[in-house]
């Protein structure tokens, strides 16, 4: 996918996306093992078994984490990204435990009619970053969700964000509840 004008990179390989999303699998397992102690993933084990991990050095449990790849639309094309953990957890409506339940206990797809209507047609404001590191949890270049917030619509016309912040702090001076300019600033000008 290359990079759209709504689209910008900070420093840190922080991009920001303003695209639509879907769910392209509903066979993937949506959820990935961690040590409950360090975080470590392990995504070969499929069992909540109490587990020696290697790296913080004790006998501990393997906890459920959120973990699903989503896809990212604009109108340059599209891209596969892993979205995770409470970001997850609130587009699916699901909790990380509830998640392994259905998928690795009850062998049963997730309910996502819900969840791909609510996707649909919307535009999120995403921030995403790139993942550069290669270990055995993550192939080098991989993209993960950090944020996503639906973008806000007025009159079914979507404005950037920074008009809408604006809008909204020019209704807060004119209820007198805040400046938009601090006062400091104003004198000099």
């Amino acid at each position: 996918m290359s990079r759209s004008k709504s689209s910008s990179e900070s420093p840190l390989g922080i991009e920001f996306w303003c695209s639509e999303l879907s769910i392209p699998n509903e066979d993937q397992r949506f959820c990935i093992l961690a040590c409950s102690g360090c975080h470590k993933l392990f995504p070969r084990h499929f069992s909540l078994r109490v587990f020696y991990c290697t790296t913080c050095h004790q006998s501990t449990h393997l906890t459920p984490r959120c973990r699903f790849e989503v896809t990212i639309i604009d109108n340059t094309g599209f891209a596969s990204t892993t979205i995770s953990d409470k970001i997850g957890e609130e587009l699916l409506s699901l909790t990380s435990e509830e998640i392994y339940g259905i998928r690795c206990h009850k062998k049963q797809l997730l309910p996502l009619a819900n969840v791909q209507n609510k996707l649909m047609g919307k535009t999120f404001n995403i921030q995403m970053k790139m993942s550069f590191t290669k270990s055995q949890d993550t192939l080098p270049g991989k993209l993960f969700i950090l944020s996503l917030k639906e973008k806000e619509r007025v009159n079914n016309l979507l404005l950037p964000t920074t008009v809408m912040d604006f809008a909204e702090n020019n209704k807060k001076t004119q209820h007198g509840t805040e400046n938009f300019f601090p006062k400091e600033r104003l004198k000099g000008t």
